[in-house]
């Protein structure tokens, strides 16, 4: 009997962005080849749109960068630790 064979580090990573848009699997993966911060400010945005869905998009349009996502938003703290352990796993 054979061991199944292990994932790449790039079939995981592959598999951990299937729920995003493209576009945001898109960023990650030029994020990955040439890191830049431009780069890491719209996969965030793109991370948090997904999560937040329309009550961010609406915040985000009226607000801009001084969105407060607990407040504002209405993420939780659980929310929130989820978002940074997908983004670390980036």
């Amino acid at each position: 009997m054979t061991a199944p064979a292990e994932k790449s580090p790039e079939e995981r990573l592959r598999e951990k962005l299937e729920p995003y848009p493209a576009e945001v699997q898109a960023l990650v993966w030029d994020y990955r080849k040439a890191p830049a911060p431009e780069l890491l400010e719209r996969i965030t945005l793109g991370m948090l749109d997904y999560h937040g869905g329309e009550p961010f998009r609406a915040k985000f349009a009226e607000k801009g960068d001084q969105v407060l996502l607990v407040e504002d938003v209405g993420f939780d703290s659980l929310a929130l630790v989820e978002i940074s352990v997908h983004a670390e796993e980036f």
